[in-house]
């Protein structure tokens, strides 16, 4: 059968040439960021700043840096299975790396000045080991989420007066575990915003807590912008690449 001589090309929605290089350009220097950040924590790794700053987890939050830097660019390329699974597991291990990092410093120091022990000491390796062992069981949970929610390009089509309209997406099989994963993030940044405002009152040279804050308020902040604006593809991730370069 032929196609009608009324019936008009179809169109394929993409992201913007101009969009798509914006992406690009966060992406790198979100990348270029962090890396920049590692080599000084490195190069400064014995000087009284950064031991007091507990850099060994600093390495766990410029990790969760690249994770963000990554789920930028993947966001750059055309809809495909492939970036739809490396902008989840991107987005999310950002999250867990970056906010993980700035708990465990926190519980150390609650831990520290808060037990009502005036010598009770807690050290970073302990530290270490309640983070690794929180993002192990989170890792868990993607991978769960990646083989029974099965993340994956979804294709919505629309015909207009003899015109068909193909727009993809990122979508999932099964949504409803990623639905209690953000419910999860949501209560466990709460938790994170009461933990670092309980800690304001602790000497400066030993506290980060005022630094915490103001990186948890811009997530809620960025995040609140990008549920406003209908969580664009686009939109989201120029939020991650802001989000990384005020974090860092």
């Amino acid at each position: 059968n032929n196609i009608p001589s009324d019936t008009k090309p179809d169109i394929h929605i993409r992201m913007l040439h101009g969009a798509a290089g914006i992406l690009w350009t966060l992406g790198l220097l979100s990348f270029l960021l962090v890396l920049f950040c590692f080599q000084m924590v490195y190069i400064n790794k014995d000087s009284r700043h950064i031991k007091s700053a507990q850099g060994s987890i600093m390495y766990f939050m410029l990790a969760g840096g690249l994770f963000g830097a990554v789920r930028v660019l993947a966001a750059a390329f055309d809809v495909s299975d492939t970036t739809c699974m490396v902008e989840m597991w991107g987005g999310h291990l950002c999250f867990a790396f970056i906010f993980g990092a700035i708990v465990s410093k926190n519980l150390r120091l609650s831990k520290i000045f808060k037990s009502g022990f005036v010598k009770k000491d807690v050290t970073t390796k302990h530290a270490v080991e309640v983070l690794v062992k929180g993002l192990v069981c989170f890792v868990i949970f993607m991978i769960v989420l990646t083989v029974v929610g099965e993340p994956k390009v979804v294709q919505l089509v629309e015909t207009h007066e003899n015109q068909t309209t193909y727009e993809h997406y990122c979508g999932m099989t099964i949504p409803h575990f990623q639905t209690v994963l953000f419910i999860l993030e949501s209560v466990f940044l709460g938790f994170a915003l009461r933990l670092a405002y309980s800690l304001s009152d602790i000497p400066d040279k030993y506290n980060e807590s005022a630094q915490s804050l103001d990186c948890e308020y811009n997530y809620c902040l960025y995040g609140c912008f990008c549920v406003c604006l209908l969580v664009s593809s686009f939109v989201l991730s120029v939020c991650y690449a802001l989000h990384l370069s005020v974090s860092l």
